[in-house]
């Protein structure tokens, strides 16, 4: 082929975990500075320790970690750091954080990459960076995820861009992508990737992904982080408020579950434990704060 070439799943996969990596690594050393100040490296090494990094005490000084810290390193310490610091980051995107970990050792255990898996990598990776509020390298995930799904999740052809060739923009639309995910059994099954937009009484906005799969098929949204998946900054929102329902067709349903302020789709009250189908044409409210199914981009 001239002037390109075939960029294959797995070379995708190490390009998205590149630019996770990157955007992490300075998150990582911002939290554990302002928590630890005078012995930061110190509880770096210990959080390595005890997820059992492959350069567990190599590093000596913070341009050391820096050059030497990878992907997996700083995943693992969000991961098992999540409940004491990493505030940034909601319960449900500690999740996406376990599956981004989950892609990059079947990559490096040279397991087969699926043909959704690098679309729905970049597509959470984008998630987390924006979470961790490094903008730039958020966008540079998105722009991953878009020239992915251009290919439909295979094996796409690359042209160099020649100089001062005006690129496309391209629009990610990631909510009802089909994507594979794994059951309890280890099998595949067809699941959708579902976006929401949350506008709060504020006027402030946020998209999240809602933490739906093939194995955990009902998210929990509420005030908190602890016995919810989705956690909303609403003290209107009951600790546990709702839950959204992943349909085997791959619809969504939402149920209210007995919170104090109740649940409304459509304008409507939701009886208690009565799911209702959701759609992106239907607002669904709890508390003071507003939330409808959305593309993310």
């Amino acid at each position: 082929m001239a002037n390109g070439k075939v960029v294959t799943k797995e070379e995708w996969l190490r390009s998205i975990l590149k630019v996770l990596r990157d955007g992490l690594v300075p998150f990582v050393l911002e939290e554990f500075k302002e928590k630890y100040p005078d012995r930061y490296l110190d509880e770096l090494r210990q959080s390595l320790s005890a997820n059992g990094s492959r350069y567990v005490a190599d590093f000596e000084n913070e341009n050391d970690f820096i050059q030497k810290a990878d992907s997996q390193a700083c995943m693992a310490i969000i991961r098992d750091n999540h409940p004491y610091m990493f505030r940034k980051l909601d319960s449900a995107t500690i999740e996406y954080v376990k599956e981004l970990i989950k892609y990059r050792n079947d990559l490096a255990h040279e397991r087969p990459v699926g043909d959704p898996v690098p679309y729905r990598a970049a597509a959470i990776a984008a998630l987390v960076l924006h979470k961790a509020g490094n903008m730039e390298l958020y966008e540079e995930a998105s722009r991953l995820a878009a020239r992915i799904q251009q290919g439909n999740g295979h094996d796409v052809e690359e042209s160099e861009p020649q100089q001062n060739e005006v690129q496309p923009e391209v629009k990610i639309t990631l909510n009802r992508e089909m994507n594979e995910d794994f059951d309890s059994e280890g099998t595949t099954a067809p699941i959708h990737l579902y976006w929401m937009e949350v506008r709060y009484k504020d006027g402030r906005t946020e998209k999240m992904l809602l933490p739906l799969s093939a194995a955990k098929r009902r998210v929990i949204l509420g005030r908190s982080g602890v016995t919810s998946d989705v956690a909303l900054e609403d003290m209107q929102v009951s600790r546990v408020h709702a839950q959204v329902i992943l349909n085997g067709d791959g619809s969504l349903s939402v149920a209210d579950l007995h919170s104090g302020n109740g649940t409304y789709l459509d304008g409507l009250r939701l009886t208690a434990n009565m799911p209702a189908t959701w759609n992106p044409e239907k607002a669904l409210v709890i508390g003071c704060t507003e939330l409808r199914l959305t593309d993310a981009g």
